[in-house]
């Protein structure tokens, strides 16, 4: 009888150990996605992961279009070719500016749920005790709405000079 044990292949680190570089190359990406990771959350946004081939300014480059719509003055701008032609200086002043155009926009308490429309927008902290506390965002009638009774307009009576005498009355829905 056979046995039906399969032999596992040998696991492969995932960066070679004489190559630095590439070590440095994760660890800068990761970096990078921690910076803008709290951001992406408050505006509802996943925090892309870099593929396997992918190099530190093509990574950040990603991370700053997915941030990109946020910011009035960099809406249209070509970020991989300012990467080609500039180098990674130019994406860095270009990521500050819309980095904190972005983060103006997740600060702005009257703005709701960009992934949901009329909805809140949950923003979530983790304080020192590391418990989470959870502010909501936009505006509160979004939710309240479904509790508050419908207002109608109802006449009671015209006065003889046509004067129409109205009142607004709330109307509780029946269950």
């Amino acid at each position: 009888m056979q046995s039906m044990t399969m032999l596992a292949p040998a696991r492969r680190p995932l960066v070679a150990q004489s190559d630095g570089r590439a070590l440095d190359n994760l660890r800068e990406m990761r970096s990078a996605a921690d910076e803008v990771r709290e951001l992406c959350r408050d505006l509802e946004l996943p925090v892309p992961s870099p593929s396997a081939t992918e190099l530190y300014p093509s990574y950040k480059v990603k991370l700053l279009e997915l941030l990109q719509p946020f910011s009035e003055g960099f809406r249209d701008a070509d970020l991989r070719r300012a990467l080609r032609l500039e180098g990674e200086a130019a994406i860095d002043t270009l990521g500050r500016h819309i980095i904190s155009d972005a983060k103006a926009i997740a600060a702005d308490r009257t703005i709701g749920s960009l992934k949901f429309p009329g909805r809140m927008r949950p923003i979530v902290r983790t304080v020192t005790g590391g418990d989470s506390v959870t502010d909501f965002y936009g505006n509160p009638l979004s939710w309240m709405r479904q509790f508050m009774p419908t207002v109608v307009t109802k006449i009671e009576a015209i006065a003889p000079q046509g004067q129409v005498m109205a009142r607004r009355v709330p109307e509780y829905p029946v269950r």
